[in-house]
């Protein structure tokens, strides 16, 4: 048997791991402990500290945006089954890429400015940029909420089962291809490829409405 503290192989019968010093109270409680230390997964210097701490953190990020966008429709089979927080989503997936998003808009209006007919290019002030850049970051972080109290609440309508979590995730995953869309409006013809990408975010909600929140597949498009 494993050390329920540190993992490492310890004597059935002994009271205290050699490893780490830490006391087992009894074979018996030790077994108890053992499925839910296997459904937490590993123990230790090097396990992964979760989704918000893991050092695989980015990596997996990268391959969820990279899903989202290429394969949306098996990526939602697999969202479905994730035990992702509410907090976890926040911090993990919708803080990152609000961020991006926030921080390319203030790159296009205060340093790059915009093209105005017979008027040149007009800037934003810095100051105005910060500022600008925080509240669509606050208003991301609401506007995501609304959406996901949105979808709970009207699932029954569709055929759909109310689970707020699985609404948050729904909503978080499928701005996805919007907040990158943000990248766009640096491009000439950028507002355009910008509203292609938002298109693009509610296709992608379409296709997860049924698999997340179990709707009727018929009514996804309402």
């Amino acid at each position: 048997m494993n050390c329920p503290t540190c993992n490492q192989p310890m004597a059935a019968n002994a009271r205290f791991c050699a490893n780490c010093g830490a006391a087992v109270a009894s074979p018996d409680r030790f077994q108890n402990l053992q499925p839910s230390l296997a459904a937490a997964g590993p123990q230790g210097p090097g396990a992964s500290a979760g989704p918000a701490g893991s050092a695989d953190t980015i990596p997996a990020l990268i391959a969820r945006i990279r899903n989202m966008i290429l394969t949306p429709r098996s990526e939602w089979s697999v969202i479905e089954h994730e035990a992702t927080t509410i907090g976890q989503l926040y911090i993990s997936y919708v803080a990152p890429l609000a961020l991006i998003a926030a921080v390319l808009a203030f790159i296009h209006l205060t340093i790059i400015g915009v093209q105005v007919p017979f008027g040149g290019t007009v800037r934003q002030p810095f100051m105005g940029g910060l500022m600008a850049l925080v509240m669509t970051l606050v208003g991301a972080f609401i506007g995501l909420l609304i959406v996901g109290l949105v979808i709970n609440v009207l699932a029954p309508m569709f055929g759909g089962t109310r689970d707020i979590r699985q609404a948050m995730k729904t909503a978080a995953y499928a701005f996805t291809p919007a907040w990158l869309g943000a990248v766009f409006n640096l491009l000439p013809l950028g507002t355009l490829l910008a509203l292609a990408a938002d298109c693009y975010a509610i296709y992608v909600l379409y296709l997860g409405l049924p698999i997340v929140m179990r709707g009727k597949p018929d009514k996804a498009a309402v």
